[in-house]
């Protein structure tokens, strides 16, 4: 069934799946997850004034995580 539709200059069709997606996703995810963090960072800083107590929160983190997922 091969039909041909006749598109207005400057439109294209292009078929992609949901790989190019997950693709697009990671690349995104590459440089938000890193600003996040620094953003958390910054703003525990803000809060407590003092890198000890910052550094404590952010160790607590992947034991709350761990402790979620049980």
């Amino acid at each position: 069934m091969n039909q041909s539709v006749k598109l207005p200059p400057g439109y294209a069709v292009a078929w992609t799946g949901q790989s190019v997606h997950l693709q697009h996703a990671r690349e995104r995810l590459m440089w938000v997850v890193p600003l996040t963090l620094v953003l958390v960072l910054l703003l525990l800083f803000l809060h407590f004034r003092h890198v000890g107590k910052v550094l404590l929160v952010m160790a607590c983190l992947p034991l709350r995580w761990w402790a979620a997922s049980g």
